[in-house]
């Protein structure tokens, strides 16, 4: 199986709703990092999608992250050096934040 339709299973397991938000975002991320490494990976319940300018997770800029609830924006790894005047980020993990 191609890493597309692996991807395309994992996306089938969602809401029709997420089924649409999904590709979209990423097609979204793509866009913005052209040349940015996009890892993906089942995690428990939570498909992640990480973009990342090296092959290592922990170097990411950020990541997708779906769940039965929905999609979230995560900044991991150093999400809590991240400025936020708006309070915009959720999260109280030593290290991730996220936008829902």
């Amino acid at each position: 199986m191609s890493t597309e339709a692996r991807l395309r299973s994992f996306i089938a397991k969602f809401s029709p709703q997420n089924q649409r938000l999904i590709p979209a975002l990423r097609r979204s991320a793509r866009t913005r990092l052209p040349g940015a490494n996009e890892l993906v990976y089942d995690n428990y319940n939570f498909l992640v999608i990480a973009y990342c300018p090296t092959q290592k997770v922990t170097d990411s800029y950020f990541s997708l992250g779906a769940d039965k609830h929905g999609v979230n924006l995560f900044f991991g790894y150093n999400g809590t050096k991240l400025a936020d005047p708006h309070e915009l980020l959720q999260g109280t993990g030593s290290s991730n934040r996220f936008v829902r």
